[in-house]
């Protein structure tokens, strides 16, 4: 199961509009709009989805604790999905601090629910982010839109379970690619390939993948591989947790792009599944060109229209 935290607010614009401006008007009046950052009353949610199904949306006014974690989230929505799957439910969220809590490590223990290890600041890797970006369009396309909060935990409970669920397997299933991608990563990030087939090895269920492992997935996408260098990540990585070896590494992730999705704020990261905002295209000095908003997005900031 992938889950996150998504935060929605009544004033927020989409960040997808697009204009046909002159060079060098970038900040005239007429090609500017005023924008409330995350600002007004709005709704923090909670999802988890699995292949053929998904939790329900759990829509809560205050931030997020260790105590709601555990009672609300897992104790109501996680635990019965790990029931219902059996020893083979695997779960996967992030690393805020929630999350990481002694009481929610306990709980999960006592329920015997596996959770995923993950590297820190990685959100373009959980396909939930995209998922956040569907429903905030869902919820931008309402007319009337939501004017208020009751209206707007409405049209977030309604427009979740309208989205369709092939859609979010799709999303689901493009994990391997999405590593593989990784795997394949430029020179300048050539230490993290074996870390990424370290990961994909696992995703597929390998809990201690071997030195073969990692040489087969990497070799599968045209990387020669060093011996020493696999066999030193899986002797660095056996029994350990991975966000712990992989923490000086947390920067790269997050700018790691996802594989041509929409940028979108969410929940649980700088950007969903893309990077955290749209680069503005170069201005031609003999033409106007159509540009997109270059502003960045927040961790835990997804807007009404994102």
């Amino acid at each position: 199961m992938f889950s996150d935290e998504s935060r929605f607010s009544l004033h927020s614009d989409s960040r997808r509009t697009f204009i046909w401006r002159a060079p060098g008007t970038r900040y005239h009046q007429e090609n500017t709009i005023e924008r409330h950052r995350y600002g007004g009353a709005g709704w923090l949610v909670w999802g988890g989805i699995i292949l053929g199904s998904r939790t329900d949306l759990h829509v809560q006014s205050v931030t997020m604790t260790g105590h709601i974690y555990r009672d609300v989230i897992l104790e109501q929505h996680v635990r019965l999905f790990r029931g219902a799957m059996g020893a083979e439910f695997l779960f996967t969220d992030d690393n805020a601090r929630p999350h990481r809590a002694n009481i929610v490590d306990e709980c999960l223990q006592s329920e015997d629910i596996t959770r995923m290890d993950w590297p820190a600041y990685s959100p373009d890797l959980n396909p939930i982010e995209h998922v956040w970006d569907m429903l905030g369009r869902r919820i931008a396309a309402r007319q009337p839109p939501p004017t208020c909060l009751p209206e707007l935990r409405r049209a977030l409970l309604d427009e979740w379970c309208n989205i369709p669920q092939d859609q979010i397997d799709n999303l689901i299933l493009s994990m391997p690619r999405r590593l593989s991608e990784l795997v394949s990563c430029p020179l300048r990030l050539k230490s993290m390939r074996y870390l990424a087939a370290y990961m994909l090895a696992s995703l597929g269920g390998n809990k201690n993948p071997s030195e073969k492992d990692i040489e087969k997935i990497l070799s599968s996408v045209g990387i020669e591989v060093d011996k020493e260098r696999s066999k030193k990540v899986v002797s660095e990585l056996s029994g350990k947790d991975i966000n712990e070896i992989i923490a000086a590494g947390k920067s790269k992730l997050a700018s790691m792009p996802a594989g041509g999705a929409v940028a979108v704020s969410s929940g649980g990261a700088p950007a969903a599944a893309g990077g955290g905002s749209a680069s503005p295209a170069k201005e031609d000095k003999k033409e106007a060109k159509k540009e997109e908003s270059d502003e960045s997005d927040d961790d835990m900031g997804f807007g009404l229209f994102d």
